[in-house]
């Protein structure tokens, strides 16, 4: 069990894929711990994600815009402890933005800790410095450098707006810029003239993760190795559902699937093999919605069938009574014959009990 909670994404999964494929029941130690494993990798979307943990929320959500422009998907929290928490539940996750001054923890306390075997070592971190840094000459800001110059893949940045958006700059800017860098002064342009500078975050993010993670090719092929991933956990947390074992905490991941067309058919298994009154409900919700393609609608109605098969009807006595009116206002004759279908699965259970019910001796 000890390599689940390796540091590397691969070996954890490895690990726990071998686990699952080999433990026929669920009473052994370290069982929950495969569970919340499997549920882990489940549960990704495929897309970047990343954790900001800063004090103020409109600095957050301010940041967070910048970063969707990027493809991520941002998750605000407002404290050291809550980041390591948001971390610890998305195998998404890709960045953590952390404020110079957060509450709870230092910035080098939250990263010690962001840098346990668990959590991984390489995840990049952004310190987003803040104005009041600079005042009295900088020196929060100078012990703040001193104290990350030990991390790797730990960089200083501020929060302009030059960060996220394109701007357009001066020839005097353009020649401080060139300045800073070492280059030559920008000759040849008129004194008018402008620019427009490129955001500078993909330069930000190729220097506190190297280069390929501010390559678009390269963040898609990692995407869909997490997605492979999730698919693979969902069906084998299917396969310890259909031998027993309780795999509600599972949830969650199974209905974010059903999102995503990667991960649909295994997210429709597990909810199938699921006792719960909430799979069961997520799977009716998904057949009854005529908007969707009519193979999504019939193969929901078939994880249905099963589900009903294996656990009977869990739903509400409203979710049966609307059923009716939902038959009663499908339009197209696909829409009528996927309504038929499951009026005909959930008054099955009826016609078998009252048959029963005839059958016994007066």
């Amino acid at each position: 069990m000890r390599a689940t909670s390796m540091a590397s994404d691969l070996v954890q999964f490895e690990a726990t894929h071998t686990l699952a494929s080999v433990m026929a029941t669920e009473s052994f130690p370290g069982s929950s711990q495969l569970l919340d494993r499997l549920a882990y990798f489940a549960s990704s979307t495929g897309v970047d994600g990343a954790v900001i943990a800063h004090p103020n929320r409109n600095v957050a959500q301010t940041l967070a815009t910048g970063l969707s422009r990027f493809g991520y998907d941002a998750t605000l929290v407002s404290s050291g402890r809550d980041c390591l928490q948001a971390v610890r539940e998305s195998p998404d996750t890709t960045l953590v933005l952390l404020s110079s001054r957060l509450g709870d923890l230092a910035a080098r306390e939250t990263i010690q800790l962001l840098r346990q075997q668990a959590l991984g070592s390489r995840l990049p971190v952004l310190v987003v410095l803040e104005p009041r840094d600079d005042i009295r000459g900088g020196r929060h800001r100078t012990q703040l450098m001193l104290s990350l110059a030990d991390f790797e893949h730990v960089l200083l940045t501020d929060r302009l707006e030059s960060q996220f958006l394109p701007y357009q700059a001066s020839l005097a800017h353009q020649d401080a810029l060139a300045h800073q860098a070492g280059l030559p002064h920008q000759s040849g342009l008129d004194a008018s003239s402008d620019r427009i500078i490129e955001p500078r975050f993909p330069e930000t993010i190729a220097r506190v993760a190297g280069p390929k993670a501010a390559d678009t090719n390269h963040r898609r092929q990692q995407a869909a190795i997490r997605l492979t991933r999730a698919a693979v956990a969902l069906n084998l947390l299917a396969s310890l559902g259909d031998r027993g074992w309780s795999v509600d905490q599972a949830l969650t991941a199974a209905r974010g699937g059903l999102r995503q067309a990667d991960t649909f058919a295994s997210s429709l298994d597990l909810l199938a093999v699921t006792a719960s009154p909430t799979a069961q409900q997520a799977i009716y919700d998904l057949a009854w919605q005529a908007e969707l393609p009519v193979s999504i609608r019939e193969a929901a109605t078939t994880a249905l069938g099963q589900s009903i098969s294996r656990h009977g009807i869990l739903l509400t006595t409203a979710d049966l009574q609307n059923a009716f009116s939902l038959y009663n206002a499908a339009r197209s004759a696909d829409d009528k014959t996927i309504s038929r279908a499951l009026l005909d699965l959930l008054e099955a259970p009826s016609r078998l009990t009252l048959a029963a019910d005839a059958q016994e001796p007066r």
